[in-house]
């Protein structure tokens, strides 16, 4: 895998973030917007299951709003220390 390809893990947070705000907001365009965004960081070799990794954690989350709260806190508390 090329490095230049790998996102950051300041990136795939930010990614993160969006997506379960997304989900919080329950803006389904939003949403796909945001995943997508978020495969498109990926290298090539790795989305063709990433896509279905994430709709499958979103899904497991979707009915839990308060898990989305906390997952959305621990990223934004670490993306303040960076």
């Amino acid at each position: 895998m090329n490095p230049e390809a790998s996102p950051t893990c300041y990136q795939l947070l930010q990614s993160w973030l969006v997506i379960w705000k997304a989900q919080l907001a329950g803006n389904k365009s939003q949403l796909e917007e945001a995943i997508k965004d978020h495969i498109d960081l990926l290298p090539q070799g790795n989305r063709a299951d990433a896509k279905g990794r994430v709709k499958k954690l979103i899904f497991e989350y979707s009915h839990h709003p308060f898990a989305i709260q906390s997952v959305v806190r621990r990223i934004t508390r670490a993306l303040q220390r960076k």
